[in-house]
């Protein structure tokens, strides 16, 4: 014997088409589901893969190539080689200075040391410049190698002699730059 329902607007429904109806309205709302922002995932799926392939999401590819923080000069050009040679143009800031060693290493001493004129030194005025070239030095004793684009993480280490007061002085600085 059949059951029925009575449902609003007083219709008289058999309770198994009713439970069929449910479940099928079920399937149907997820069919629905699935096609209307199915697609909307897919796009956005293709968009994020295309933007990653443009290297939209690389870092390095908006920040500073390289960075150099010294107190008493100021680092006007920095070109860093694949072989750990770094060129680096300074200008002396706040006082007449001797530089007798230039250092580059992750350490920030002045190990590795690099002399200049057979430890006379270069002579800058304020606000005069010099192009120096060091080796950057990942260990102890080793070398900075790698790729174009990979980075070093370090110091430049400046020994210096004040010509007023004849104090030698070592100015350290941060130092970050990517391999060309």
């Amino acid at each position: 014997m059949a059951t029925y329902v009575i449902k609003f607007p007083f219709a008289f429904i058999n309770e198994n088409m009713y439970a069929n109806s449910k479940s099928q309205s079920k399937a149907q709302s997820a069919m629905e589901f699935l096609i209307t922002y199915g697609w909307a995932f897919l796009i956005i799926g293709v968009v994020l893969a295309a933007l990653y392939a443009l290297g939209l999401f690389n870092t390095n590819a908006f920040g500073a190539k390289s960075t150099c923080l010294l107190n008493n000069f100021l680092c006007k050009g920095l070109t860093f080689a694949t072989n750990g040679l770094l060129i680096v143009n300074l200008e002396s800031i706040n006082m007449p200075v001797n530089v007798i060693g230039i250092a580059c290493n992750e350490q920030g001493t002045l190990t590795n040391v690099e002399t200049l004129n057979g430890g006379g030194g270069v002579l800058m005025a304020v606000g005069s410049n010099y192009t120096f070239a060091v080796s950057c030095y990942t260990g102890q004793n080793t070398v900075f190698s790698g790729s174009a684009g990979d980075y070093f993480d370090g110091y430049l280490v400046v020994n210096t002699i004040d010509e007023a007061t004849a104090t030698q002085s070592v100015d350290n600085g941060t130092l970050a730059v990517s391999a060309q």
